[in-house]
């Protein structure tokens, strides 16, 4: 799945039905491509961590690949590093 541009409180409720939609057809791991992603804010973070407990409780993951510098840094304040498994993330794991 690529996540490009603003994941904010406009765009959020699109990806948290898509997440939804791979989670209820079974999905034990899904990973989001984050290379495209320029802005993270609150709702954007909460549809990701809501499907990433969704995951964790069906003992699969959540994983985000390629988070720019700035995606990485709002995901460290959070301590949300620690909950997402980070793929080739710049600054991030």
């Amino acid at each position: 799945m690529i996540v490009e541009g603003e994941l904010d409180a406009g765009t959020a409720p699109r990806l948290g039905a898509a997440l939804h939609s791979l989670l209820d057809q079974g999905a034990t791991k899904i990973t989001v491509d984050c290379s495209g992603l320029a802005f993270l804010d609150s709702q954007g973070l909460g549809v990701l961590v809501a499907a990433s407990r969704r995951l964790r409780d069906g003992g699969g993951a959540l994983h985000l690949r390629g988070a720019g510098t700035q995606i990485c840094r709002v995901l460290r304040l959070t301590r949300l590093d620690q909950v997402f498994v980070l793929e080739d993330a710049d600054g991030g794991g």
